[in-house]
């Protein structure tokens, strides 16, 4: 009996699978092709000489930067910035205690109002002494003439002539007098405008417009000659300044122009006139420093990263736009377009930056391969490209 169940579940099965076999597929009810069909350019890559580019880190640093410092010494009355604030030519930075000097000032104007007292008094003794000078000359002249014709005695004419000597001497003595007056006048006016610059140096002001970076000074504190208050800096005009190997410093040159890229800064791309290259190397690195003008570009933070690219050689690569390369993790690929029109992706190794928006490809991409130029955030594995070349 169970045989017989057994053999008719066999044949019940057998007639399932023949009558589907024989059934036909409808038209129309097939699965349809969900490829997805993009457009987008298509290149072709090919070997091309480019300036091969070195790669240096570095910085950005403003080309103008100081200390400043106070030229007397005082206590601090006021400081009037912190770090980061920005300045104008001539804004007040730091008030320092000007009693001492106001009272020198006034000391010295006093030194000045009785000397100009003395030069007037020693230039009226001057006239008066050129006065009784003319009258004595002209007296012993006279009496001369009468010596001569024996109308005087040779008493009467020594006695003149005696007054005349002293006259004479007196306008010596007066003229001495005036000198003296003049040179101690001189030396009054020059020690009150002394004071008057120490009174004036009593107010600390910028000298540039600019930031401070750094503050070193607190009201309260003492302030003396050669003693820095502040570090500032311009924010007109930057630099950056790069390192570069002694084997390649004698490919560059002055007045060439480069390749900078900050990552921090919105125009991330800009580029530099190589501006002064050191005559001499690190001894411990065997690099050079090179900098670049960075002019026409504004609004940096001193010290923030930047690269520069310094074309060292012509070489022989091949290149693709920036626009091509896609990044997923830590996989760098390209989306190959193979004779179907179907696009793959394919890892690829970079080297160096080229130009502005080109970069290297090292492998992963040989010549004749085509290529979708720019990356479209609908374009996977398997998509249809159109050329919309």
């Amino acid at each position: 009996m169970k045989k017989i169940k057994l053999i008719i579940s066999l044949v019940i099965v057998i007639g399932v699978i023949l009558s589907g076999c024989n059934d036909k597929i409808k038209p129309g009810t097939t699965n349809s092709d969900n490829t997805k069909t993009i457009k987008a350019k298509i290149n072709t890559a090919e070997k091309t000489i480019k300036p091969f580019l070195y790669e240096s880190s570095g910085s950005v640093e403003s080309k103008t930067a100081s200390r400043i410092s106070s030229k007397l010494m005082g206590v601090v009355n006021e400081v009037y910035v912190r770090e980061g604030d920005k300045f104008k030519k001539g804004d007040l930075l730091v008030r320092l205690d000007d009693r001492q000097v106001t009272a020198g000032a006034k000391q010295a104007e006093s030194s000045v109002n009785q000397a100009k007292k003395g030069y007037l008094s020693s230039m009226a003794f001057l006239k008066s002494a050129k006065a009784r000078m003319q009258l004595a000359v002209t007296t012993y002249d006279r009496y001369k003439k009468l010596l001569a014709e024996d109308s005087v005695s040779a008493q009467e004419f020594d006695e003149i002539e005696a007054k005349y000597k002293q006259a004479k001497a007196n306008l010596a003595r007066a003229q001495s007098m005036v000198e003296v007056a003049k040179s101690r006048k001189h030396q009054t006016e020059a020690a009150l405008d002394s004071a008057l610059v120490r009174k004036k140096d009593s107010l600390i002001r910028a000298p540039y417009k600019g930031r401070i970076t750094k503050k070193m000074i607190e009201a309260g504190d003492l302030a003396s000659p050669g003693t820095p208050l502040f570090e500032v800096e311009t924010q007109e005009i930057f630099q950056g300044v790069f390192f570069l190997p002694e084997n390649l410093i004698y490919n560059i040159k002055k007045g060439e122009k480069i390749l900078v890229k900050i990552p921090s800064h919105k125009q991330e791309r800009i580029f530099g006139v190589i501006e002064r290259i050191d005559p001499s190397a690190d001894p411990r690195t065997r690099t050079f420093t090179v900098k670049v003008d960075l002019k026409g570009y504004k609004n940096f933070s001193s010290g923030v990263f930047a690269r520069a690219f310094f074309p060292v050689a012509q070489k022989e690569m091949i290149i693709v736009p920036e626009s091509a390369i896609i990044h997923q993790g830590q996989l760098t690929g390209i989306y190959l377009v193979d004779s179907s029109n179907k696009a793959h992706f394919r890892l690829v190794r970079t080297g160096k930056a080229v130009e502005s928006d080109f970069v290297e490809i090292v492998s992963g991409l040989n010549i004749g391969d085509r290529y979708v130029e720019n990356i479209s955030p609908n374009l996977e594995d398997g998509c249809i490209v159109e050329d919309a070349s």
